[in-house]
């Protein structure tokens, strides 16, 4: 998923009981169901719920912070959240 897309989740855009997620605003335009893992499903279900409908409540700069931190906390050099697999990427969190 792209940070945006990560960004602009909300509350009404997760089906825990099928393990997905549907992105209305995709880069495309187009309308994306994309599948979650079991594991992702239950650290969804932990999460607080906000009351503004968000998930997160992050800015992508926020996303792109921690990712470079955990990146240099983890030693990898020359990883980008753009480099991850294409497919996959939230269910595999």
């Amino acid at each position: 998923m792209r940070r945006s897309e990560i960004t602009e989740l909300r509350w009404e855009h997760v089906n825990i009981k099928v393990c997905t997620v549907r992105l209305p605003l995709t880069k495309n335009g187009e309308v994306r169901t994309v599948p979650l893992s079991s594991m992702v499903r239950d650290v969804l279900r932990a999460l607080p719920r906000r009351l503004d409908g968000s998930m997160f409540g992050l800015r992508a700069k926020t996303i792109t912070e921690a990712f470079e931190w955990a990146v240099q906390k983890a030693g990898i050099e020359d990883l980008t959240f753009h480099d991850r697999a294409p497919r996959g990427r939230l269910a595999a969190f």
